[in-house]
């Protein structure tokens, strides 16, 4: 076999390896008795928070809450930058095959796994955000 052939598929073998096969599900809450989150959040608040996404069918939905401690918030862009809780992910960091997805190579794939748990979002792209802490 060619060298490369074999260089490809001990990185694809790499990246399987790498991508969480049994993640633990999310804690079961009653997102619904947290008080609302008025205004922006500030660095340190654990909130969760739904958001628009694509679907496994590339359809846009809504989200199921997703919950995360700020990082971050900048006031003049409005973007927050989550550390999400451990059982949630970010649809981004979700393995599709469909026909409009393409190969990755291995320099962003690696840099992805790092920071897979952190996220940022506009602000007004955040629905029905609640403070946890």
């Amino acid at each position: 076999m060619n060298i490369e052939v074999l260089r490809n598929q001990e990185i694809q073998k790499e990246v399987v390896e790498k991508q969480p096969t049994n993640l633990p599900p999310p804690p079961s809450r009653d997102y619904s008795k947290l008080n609302p989150l008025i205004g922006p959040p500030r660095v340190g608040d654990v909130i969760c928070y739904k958001i628009l996404e694509l679907s496994a069918s590339y359809m846009p939905e809504v989200s199921a809450y997703k919950e995360g401690k700020v990082i971050e918030y900048d006031a003049t862009s409005q973007s927050v930058t989550l550390e999400l809780c451990e059982g949630f992910t970010s649809s981004e960091n979700m393995k599709r095959e469909g026909r409009f997805e393409m190969e990755l190579d291995e320099e962003y794939i690696q840099d992805k796994t790092e920071h897979e748990n952190v996220v940022s979002v506009q602000w007004s792209a955040v629905m029905a955000p609640r403070l946890i802490t």
